[in-house]
Formats: C-alpha cells, structure tokens, sequence
C-alpha cells in the first residue's frame, strides 16, 4: 500500500515521531517519578526505622529500671529481724523503690504520646502498682517494727513486773 502523495507520507512521520516523542516523554517521566517515590519511601522508612530504635532503646530502657526495682524489692524480703539496723537498710531500699519508680514515671511522661502503644499503658499500670506495693511494704515493714518495739516494751514490763514481784514478796 503505497501513499497517494508525499505530503500524507509526512505527516504520517510527523504523527508518528510526535505520538512517538510524546511516549518517549511520559516513559521518561514515570521513571523520574518512580525513583523519587523510591527516594521519598526510603526516608520515610529510614525515619521510621529510627523511630522504632528509639522506642525499643526506651523500652530497653525502663525495663532495665523495672528489673532494678524488682530487685530491690526481692533484697527488701530478706530482712526478717525488726532491728534498727535492718530497719535502716529497709528504708534505704525503700526510697531507692520510689526513685527507681519515679524516674520510670518521668521517662514515661517524657515519652508522652510517642509510645502510644499497650506496652506503655502497662508499664504505667506497674508503676502504679510498684507504687502501691512500696506503701504497703514501707507500711507492714513499720507495723512489724512497732509489734516488736511493743514486744520489746512488754518484755521488758514483764520483767520489770517480775523483779518487782519478786522484790514485795522477799523472794529475791
């Protein structure tokens, strides 16, 4: 099949060159396109990413606290005895419990909304809960140590009463 006359022939090139250019140039674009998305992802990822290992490294983090005041906690068991001295060394532990605690708290708030996540609902709820297990410690440690200051008083009454006893009926 041969044109009728030249001119149908150039513009048939002209047509074909200019759809072929036109092609050429939305190829072109898709694939500029197609590597800046992949660009754009790759920092969103790699900002996520970092997200992520900061989240785990706060994580880490107050793990590692948690497992410090378990710890002092476990050490607060011991103590069996109501002396002063282990009384003492009860307190201690105690106030390190409530620092340990209260630090967690702050690096909770200081995280906010950040870790919106159930793990920071329960780490909350378990420095809720340390909290009330350091007053109820703190509060039974005192209660054994005023049973056995009382025991001690009404030891030392008994023999008191004893010796007075004792001293009125001659028996000395």
């Amino acid at each position: 099949m041969k044109p009728v006359n030249t001119r149908e022939l150039k513009n048939a090139y002209l047509s074909f060159l200019t759809h072929f250019l036109w092609l050429l140039s939305i190829i072109i674009l898709c694939t500029v396109s197609y590597f800046a998305t992949s660009r754009r992802e790759m920092e969103l990822l790699s900002k996520r990413a970092r997200e992520y290992d900061q989240i785990k490294y706060n994580r880490e983090e107050i793990t590692g606290r948690f497992d410090d005041v378990l710890w002092r906690l476990r050490a607060l068991t011991q103590y069996v005895k109501a002396d002063p001295q282990e009384y003492s060394n009860q307190a201690v532990l105690m106030n390190d419990v409530q620092t340990g605690d209260e630090r967690i708290r702050g690096m909770l708030e200081e995280e906010g909304d950040s870790l919106a996540d159930p793990a920071t609902d329960l780490y909350r709820r378990m420095a809720g809960h340390v909290v009330l297990l350091t007053t109820l410690k703190d509060s039974l440690s005192q209660t054994r140590f005023q049973i056995e200051s009382l025991r001690d008083q009404l030891k030392a009454c008994s023999t008191t009463t004893q010796e007075a006893a004792r001293t009125l009926s001659g028996i000395n």
